[in-house]
């Protein structure tokens, strides 16, 4: 699910579309995942960081990460440029059969192209 962000075509991207403009309080993409196993899992995220700080300066950015509506902490990006598509990871606790994980608005902007959960 994506909410009040843009699915966009996107230059590299896996299936050629990503996700972009997660620029709002209210943004996030939501993903739904089966996990075979209660616990601690590796959340993979590809992503393009193209912030910039009011200087100019090449910035990082972020993400809020909830699992099954709980705070999981953030995924952080350094900045690669727009449609640089890099990899992040960040634990996340997760429950055995269906999740879901929700990417949501954090510092400065970062488009999504996939989740990959191990």
């Amino acid at each position: 699910m994506v909410h009040n962000a843009v699915v966009r075509d996107a230059a590299g991207a896996l299936d050629g579309r990503a996700v972009g403009y997660i620029d709002h309080a209210d943004s996030y993409v939501e993903f739904s995942v089966f996990t075979p196993a209660v616990g601690s899992h590796t959340l993979t995220v590809r992503f393009g960081n193209g912030s910039l700080t009011a200087g100019n300066s090449p910035a990082p950015s972020s993400h809020r990460v909830t699992a099954n509506g709980s705070a999981s902490g953030e995924v952080r990006y350094p900045y690669t440029g727009w449609d640089n598509w890099q990899y992040a990871t960040v634990s996340v606790s997760l429950r055995e059969g269906w999740n879901t994980i929700r990417l949501a608005k954090g510092d400065l902007y970062a488009e999504l192209d996939s989740i990959e959960v191990a």
